[in-house]
C-alpha cells in the first residue's frame, strides 16, 4: 500500500466549486481507499491506495468520481509521502530566508512545463514574486504576500495543471502523510 495526497486544484474559492470535505471523504472511502483524512476547505487528501494502479490511472479515476459526486470537474495532483517530504526538503529558496519571512508556496504540477510555458509566467516575476521549478514542483515565493502578486494570478496561463499550498499546509501534510496508522 501507498501513501498518497490527493491536491484538488481550485476547489471552495471564492465560493467557487464547493465541496464538503466530510462528503469527500467519504467518497474516497467508497472508492475503497484506505486511511483517508482531510486537511482544511483547499482540497488535501490523504489516503492509503494499492500502487499498482498508476499515478495516473488513479488521478483520472478519482476525478471521475470527483465530477460525478460534485457535478463538476476538478484537477488532482497525487504526491506520494516521500515526494511530500521531498518537496521540503528541496526548497531552493532556504538560503533566502525562512518559508514564512518569503511567503513561501509549494506548487504541485499535474505535468511538467515547458520552457515556453514559464515564460508566460517569467515575464510577472519581479524582486519580491519569484519561482523556481524543482522536479514536479513549482516553488513560488511572495516577499510581499501572495493577495496584489500579479505572478500568483498568473498561474492559470501556465497551460498545465497546478495547485498551490502555503509552506506551513505542504509541511502539515507531509506529517500526516508519513504518520504511522494507529
Amino acid at each position: 500500500m501507498t501513501v498518497y495526497a490527493a491536491l484538488l486544484r481550485g476547489i471552495n474559492v471564492g465560493g467557487n466549486k464547493k465541496v464538503s470535505m466530510p462528503l469527500l471523504k467519504r467518497m474516497f472511502e467508497e472508492m475503497g481507499f484506505g486511511r483517508v483524512q482531510t486537511y482544511i476547505n483547499s482540497g488535501n487528501v490523504i489516503f492509503e491506495a494499492e500502487s499498482a494502479e498508476g499515478e495516473a490511472a488513479l488521478a483520472e479515476r478519482i476525478e471521475r468520481e470527483i465530477e460525478r459526486a460534485f457535478g463538476f470537474p476538478v484537477a488532482v495532483m497525487l504526491r506520494t509521502d516521500e515526494e511530500l517530504r521531498q518537496a521540503l526538503e528541496n526548497n531552493p529558496f532556504a538560503s533566502e530566508g525562512t518559508p514564512e519571512e518569503l511567503h513561501l508556496h509549494v506548487g504541485y504540477l499535474g505535468q511538467l512545463p515547458s520552457e515556453a510555458q514559464l515564460d508566460k509566467i517569467r515575464k510577472y516575476v519581479t524582486e519580491n514574486d519569484q519561482f523556481r521549478l524543482v522536479g514536479r514542483e513549482l516553488y513560488v515565493m511572495f516577499k510581499a504576500g501572495m493577495r496584489d502578486s500579479k505572478l500568483g494570478a498568473s498561474m492559470n496561463k501556465l497551460g498545465v495543471p497546478v495547485t498551490l499550498r502555503n509552506w506551513n499546509t505542504a509541511g502539515k501534510l507531509s506529517a500526516m502523510a508519513s504518520a504511522k496508522p494507529e
